[in-house]
């Protein structure tokens, strides 16, 4: 005689449509305060624009044969989508709402590799000033989880600014020489292929 299976039991034939649906705003759902959640999804939004900045920067420096250069702005535009990613996460773990927003294009010329690190030290320079904005506001609503997050995006920055500060100090010792330009260009190609 031919037994049956067994099917496995499944807590969601024994929960009604409605109480579901009340958990989901229900007592037991972790929030964050509607402002940090407004303000994180705007650090979404800056993340990706800085990314989108970034592959924009990757393409006019490959346009000029600057293919180190190329190489060190896709690795950063890489950097910053992992950025948005670990916020969407952390919104995502916090049962908060993801809100996408478009991305203003970013600029697509420079007037030379200098004004382009300049750009992009500015642009993390902003950025840091709206993470720090965002950990004194977690700090002021006792939002201790996106507090905790914003610290690793605080010390994430010191990293960024240096970086495109070093970068910046060493096209200025460069200067108009062509051929240490080069040098440095093919150094940071090496370095990209070497973290990639």
């Amino acid at each position: 005689m031919r037994r049956a299976r067994a099917r496995p039991i499944s807590a969601r034939r024994f929960v009604s449509r409605e109480f579901a649906a009340s958990q989901q705003k229900g007592p037991f759902r972790m929030t964050i305060p509607t402002d940090v959640e407004t303000a994180l999804n705007d650090q979404v939004n800056n993340e990706l624009y800085s990314a989108y900045m970034y592959l924009g920067m990757a393409t006019w420096f490959d346009s000029l044969a600057l293919t180190g250069f190329s190489a060190w702005m896709q690795a950063q535009c890489v950097e910053e989508l992992q950025h948005a990613q670990k916020l969407m996460q952390f919104l995502s773990d916090q049962d908060a709402t993801i809100t996408l927003k478009e991305i203003k294009a970013p600029p697509a010329t420079f007037d030379d590799p200098l004004a382009a690190l300049e750009t992009a030290l500015q642009a993390e320079q902003d950025n840091t000033e709206q993470i720090n904005d965002i950990y004194e506001l977690a700090v002021r609503q006792q939002d201790h989880a996106t507090e905790v997050m914003m610290q690793w995006f605080i010390q994430e920055q010191v990293e960024e600014e240096r970086s495109a500060r070093t970068l910046i100090e060493r096209v200025r010792l460069a200067g108009n020489d062509r051929g240490a330009l080069l040098v440095l260009d093919a150094q940071l190609g090496e370095r990209s292929a070497a973290t990639g």
